[in-house]
């Protein structure tokens, strides 16, 4: 994790060990029915549809779209990051960015911007996850239908939330 000289290394082989872990299966091997499933919200945060020209609102609807789809067949265990100020995690994510840790204010109805700048910048990744977890309490359209036999279970910068 660190130089001799008592830097941080950066890491960058984080892809390249993933493509050698990556397995492929079968479309014919069926597996088990699941009955739950455990979300890392950072990871589902690059996988979602990030809208080129759109608001932080509508990154926030695919999101729910997503968590409503995983509801249909399973409990969900959604899963978010705690930041805390000075960590190693967050100096590093600074480290590697472009961006040069730009810092931006977002709210449901600002333009979002591009995903990196969001993603690899601390702050803006945890306000992201923070206006994410308050409309999933908020409004319960997106499992309203389906926690009738599966439930809803966020763990947040703050606290943890079941949501029947």
């Amino acid at each position: 994790m660190f130089n001799y000289s008592g830097d941080i290394r950066k890491g960058k082989a984080k892809a390249q060990l993933k493509k050698q872990l990556q397995v492929e299966m079968l479309s014919r091997n069926v597996l088990p029915k699941v009955k739950c499933r455990v979300l890392d919200s950072s990871a589902v945060l690059w996988v979602i549809h990030w809208p080129a020209n759109g608001t932080v609102r509508d990154f926030v609807v695919n999101f729910k779209q997503y968590i409503q789809q995983k509801l249909t067949s399973s409990d969900v265990y959604l899963v978010f990051d705690r930041y805390q100020d000075f960590s190693t995690r967050s100096t590093t994510r600074c480290n590697r960015s472009t961006e040069a840790c730009r810092v931006h204010r977002l709210a449901l109805d600002t333009p979002l911007p591009p995903q990196k700048v969001v993603l690899t910048v601390s702050e803006n990744k945890s306000q992201l996850m923070e206006i994410i977890c308050e409309e999933l309490t908020r409004d319960t359209t997106p499992h309203r239908d389906y926690t009738m036999t599966h439930k809803l279970v966020i763990t947040s910068s703050n606290n943890t939330l079941l949501l029947k």
